[in-house]
């Protein structure tokens, strides 16, 4: 089997083009999906480190200012029995500090006051100046129970908590306030908002649409960029409570929460960085601590689309292929245009060389040619042809022509054969030829010639030579 020229040109160009242009897309696609991944968990690990500086900063200033207050009370520079005093301080920092929704003081004696912000911002104060007794909060049960033998160093943050009022999350810090000699003598409380980390977390970008949030050690949410997310009703208490990462209203949220990596995480692992799949689209995700926390054990998360970093090198790859394509029907119709000017230089070859076979060595010109090799080729045949022209004129046509068709090759020796040999010319050729112009007399010379050779050849003879006016002719097969 053999192909054609043409569909071989085709088929070679196609491939190869094909072949290349994968071959690089390829290596572009997954270099620069394993660079953008890469850059992508980069951006993850900003956004967490982001996160994590705000929430330590939210908290700086409520920790200074209730370590200040504590000290001031516990060196008498503020009078802790002085409620009125102490309450002009709670309101002055309050209408300072928005991110303080209240601010609150026990004594051990059963004394309280407190001062906090309501829903709609105005700032309120309840107080019992003369002691009482009943249960006590958390905050306060944590020192009362448990009296500092040392100097405090910072606030306790205590767990996350729903402030149902304000149907916000809210983080509660303490420290004891305690006399050089009676020692513990009262306990201070300041509780923050975390709505404000939330609005943070809102700003950042990630991607196109990434989110990132905060979760307690329980796999509570206490941040996230879409607030309405926090909080889910709690119909037992009759009350708000934190939602659950694994619950959470983004189905990629959601996704995330379940998977058994951040569960390990949760439980003291390592951070974790990985790839989930929601719906077929593709996520990447990263959850790690916030170290060091001022509030115990801390998460932050994030997870973002692939296709938020994959998305132009997606678009470059499509438009990679658009590009291929387009060379290969540039290709097509070019490899198609040089293919049929080959195919018919050398089909012009094909039929000169046939020609020459039957021994017409007809001269046809050469035909042009824009590449170089294919007109020395043609030219060079077109030599051959008159070069063996020339010899033609010394060997009878018909001898080589049966030479060619019998497959034999002319060889020096011979073989015995009877032949007729014919030997003719023009009776008083030298007194005809004397009374006739040259000119006429070549015509006459070429009509005779003509006619001779018709008659000799039309006899299945072969005409050997011509002899001035006469011929030599052999019949019978040589």
């Amino acid at each position: 089997m053999r192909w054609r020229l043409r569909t071989t040109f085709r088929v070679f160009t196609t491939v190869l083009i094909t072949s290349l242009g994968i071959a690089v897309l390829a290596v572009a696609w997954f270099e620069g999906r394993a660079t953008v991944r890469e850059s992508a968990h980069a951006v993850v690990k900003e956004v967490a480190e982001a996160v994590e500086s705000e929430l330590r900063e939210h908290l700086e200033v409520p920790d200074r200012a209730l370590t200040l207050a504590a000290e001031m009370m516990g060196d008498g520079a503020l009078d802790p029995n002085n409620f009125e005093a102490l309450e002009e301080v709670f309101t002055d920092f309050l209408e300072i500090h928005q991110e303080v929704s209240a601010l609150q003081y026990r004594s051990v004696a059963g004394r309280r006051l407190e001062v906090l912000r309501d829903p709609v911002g105005s700032i309120h104060s309840t107080s019992n100046p003369t002691p009482e007794t009943g249960a006590q909060s958390a905050w306060y049960d944590r020192w009362a129970e448990n009296p500092p033998t040392a100097p405090v160093e910072s606030a306790y943050w205590g767990p996350a908590v729903v402030r149902q009022d304000l149907g916000v999350p809210a983080v509660t810090g303490s420290r004891p306030v305690a006399d050089p000699d009676s020692g513990l003598i009262g306990v201070m409380a300041v509780e923050v908002s975390l709505l404000d980390v939330s609005r943070f977390m809102a700003d950042l970008e990630i991607g196109l649409s990434g989110e990132s949030f905060v979760l307690d050690g329980g796999g509570r949410l206490v941040a996230i960029a879409d607030t309405l997310a926090l909080l889910r009703p709690d119909d037992a208490a009759e009350e708000f409570a934190l939602h659950e990462l694994n619950f959470a209203h983004r189905p990629e949220v959601g996704v995330f929460g379940q998977r058994p990596e951040v569960a390990a995480t949760l439980g003291g692992a390592s951070p974790t960085r990985m790839r989930f799949f929601v719906g077929g689209v593709p996520y990447l995700g990263s959850l790690g601590p916030i170290e060091p926390s001022p509030v115990g054990n801390w998460y932050v998360g994030v997870i973002v689309p692939e296709d938020d970093f994959l998305g132009e090198l997606k678009r470059t790859i499509v438009i990679g292929f658009a590009l291929l394509l387009g060379a290969l029907i540039v290709a097509g119709i070019s490899g198609d245009w040089f293919s049929r000017y080959l195919a018919r230089s050398l089909a012009r070859l094909v039929e000169e060389t046939e020609q020459v076979r039957e021994l017409n060595f007809q001269s046809r010109g050469i035909p042009e040619s824009v590449f170089r090799e294919l007109h020395d080729v043609l030219a060079a045949f077109e030599s051959m042809k008159v070069g063996v022209r020339s010899f033609a004129r010394y060997v009878p046509v018909k001898v080589v022509r049966r030479l060619i068709e019998s497959g034999s090759d002319a060889r020096s020796g011979g073989e015995l054969r009877t032949l007729t040999l014919l030997f003719g010319d023009i009776a008083d050729f030298t007194t005809l030829s004397e009374g006739v112009e040259p000119d006429r007399m070549t015509e006459k010379l070429n009509a005779y010639f003509a006619g001779v050779t018709e008659a000799i050849e039309g006899c299945g003879g072969i005409l050997d030579k011509y002899l001035g006016d006469g011929v030599m002719a052999f019949l019978g097969r040589p």
